[in-house]
């Protein structure tokens, strides 16, 4: 089975793993355009929708907002890009910033 690559997984550095959680996300499925994770424009577009709605059936969801909002960290709204973990950015930089310390470094350390 060959592994696709959505624009989110090529803007992470790959680390070796047994089973990565991007694999198994719907954003990963070969019949889902990897644009569609990143619509064009503000607001809740059609397309803001579709990528929400593929999120919201995902079953990684939570890896997924928790590895975007520890990549992201304090970055503004014009700083975060696509639909990530079911949010677009202005809802993930408004998610920061009432909850900044849920996501620091201290959380990802072994």
């Amino acid at each position: 089975m060959a592994v696709r690559h959505t624009p989110y997984q090529r803007a992470t550095p790959d680390t070796p793993t047994v089973i990565d959680w991007r694999q198994r996300g719907a954003c990963a499925d070969e019949d889902i355009d990897p644009d569609a994770m990143t619509p064009e424009g503000k607001g809740e577009t059609a397309e803001v929708r579709y990528a929400k709605g593929l999120c919201f059936q995902c079953p990684v969801l939570d890896e997924c907002l928790d590895d975007v909002m520890r990549i992201e960290g304090r970055a503004g709204p014009d700083h975060r890009w696509g639909i990530r973990g079911g949010l677009t950015g202005a809802e993930r930089a408004a998610l920061y910033r009432r909850n900044p310390g849920r996501w620091g470094a201290h959380r990802w350390r072994s």
